[in-house]
């Protein structure tokens, strides 16, 4: 397990790890949390942010990469607060996005590839939000009353 404390991380390189989770528990604010610039890999674990996730600085927003293969990703902090995150991709088997995890992305894409998706929080911006199965076989319901692995209620749907 890779795991920082409540002074977050700034990395400018790809973080990964072959063994274990990936957990970054930082305190909102603009000076703590992380800031990425790079790729997050967990191949073998969860990856869990509790804190904020932002760009380096306002002067490029940076493109960021977040993939857990068959586990879980887990955003429970604010996403582009401060500095927006450029193009970002998400995908893991589950993505949770808890109800403090409100992801601002300007206007950059987003794209979340996965089986299972659980959205709490607001996701805004004025690009594209690309939401797609991780596997061939995982069906799509939309709407509360539809069926579907990955499915999406009304609720998340409004987010």
């Amino acid at each position: 397990m890779i795991s920082y404390g409540s002074y977050g991380l700034y990395s400018n390189q790809a973080i990964s790890s072959s063994t274990g989770n990936i957990v970054v528990t930082g305190v909102t604010s603009s000076s703590r949390g992380i800031s990425q610039d790079g790729t997050t890999t967990a191949s073998a674990g969860n990856i869990t942010f509790n804190g904020t996730i932002n760009s380096y600085d306002k002067t490029s927003a940076r493109t960021v990469g977040m993939d857990a293969g068959t586990a879980i990703i887990a955003i429970n902090g604010a996403v582009g607060g401060n500095n927006v995150l450029g193009a970002t991709s998400l995908s893991a088997n589950t993505v949770n996005i808890g109800a403090s995890g409100t992801i601002a992305m300007g206007s950059n894409a987003l794209s979340i590839t996965t089986n299972a998706l659980d959205i709490a929080a607001n996701i805004s911006g004025n690009s594209t939000l690309t939401i797609a199965p991780k596997t061939a076989s995982t069906t799509i319901g939309l709407g509360t009353t539809a069926s579907g692995t990955l499915h999406l209620s009304d609720t998340e749907l409004s987010k």
